[in-house]
């Protein structure tokens, strides 16, 4: 408990000059002090899947995959500061190791495809009608691969949240932190994609809330990996 609360701590620590520095347009120095956050849940996730030495088949998978796709996370928040695209893509591919992950918890149950077609189609509505988002990057429309995206997270809240039923506070823990994941994500659209309609104080307003989502969402993430609440199913 002492290493986590620590390790959030120097997490927290790091995001807070990350955004000085950023604000101060300090950007490439600010980068580093990123890194150094997203390394504070790597090592949280790596220490708690350690640490976890009595694993049951299905939360070894869980676990396993968890794992994989934080770490990719983790690089993923250093790439999409040099190559957004690169970064973007990354991110993708983290998603999928955590749906192939929260899959292990059971079948697909006809509320999953019911649940994951209502929030879609409310989400891909808004990215598209909202006057919130300007999807023009770099002189590429980027509305498209958003969507597909936010289809890869929503899948992921979906199905991560029949943790949220498990008795076992790390169960619920590893629910909360990934919704937490998704709904930063967000937010990070409109700092990412803006529409001019917010002025510039909240656009890094936004920003600011959105990392702290993010970063909490996976340390909560990482922490869940220290113990078997898959077991409680077998």
């Amino acid at each position: 408990m002492l290493l986590t609360i620590c390790l959030s701590s120097f997490c927290y620590i790091f995001l807070v000059i990350d955004h000085y520095l950023r604000l101060s347009g300090s950007v490439k120095l600010a980068v580093i002090f990123k890194g150094m956050a997203s390394l504070c849940f790597l090592s949280l996730a790596v220490y708690s899947f350690i640490n976890c030495r009595k694993k049951s088949a299905k939360f070894r998978r869980v676990s396993v995959f968890v794992l994989t796709g934080i770490i990719i996370a983790g690089f993923a928040d250093i790439v999409l500061e040099l190559n957004f695209v690169m970064g973007f893509v990354l991110f993708m591919i983290a998603q999928l190791f955590y749906f192939y992950a929260f899959s292990g918890y059971g079948k697909l149950k006809p509320k999953f495809f019911i649940y994951s077609a209502i929030l879609i189609i409310i989400l891909t509505s808004v990215d598209i009608a909202s006057p919130l988002f300007n999807f023009e990057k770099d002189g590429e429309n980027l509305l498209f691969p958003s969507i597909v995206y936010m289809i890869s997270l929503v899948v992921v809240v979906v199905q991560g949240s029949e943790s949220f039923k498990m008795k076992d506070i790390h169960a619920k823990t590893m629910a909360i932190g990934t919704s937490l994941f998704a709904w930063s994500d967000f937010l990070l659209e409109m700092y990412v994609f803006p529409s001019g309609i917010f002025s510039k104080g909240v656009l890094e307003a936004i920003f600011i809330f959105s990392n702290l989502m993010y970063y909490t969402g996976q340390l909560m993430v990482a922490w869940s990996l220290s113990k078997d609440y898959c077991e409680e199913q077998n």
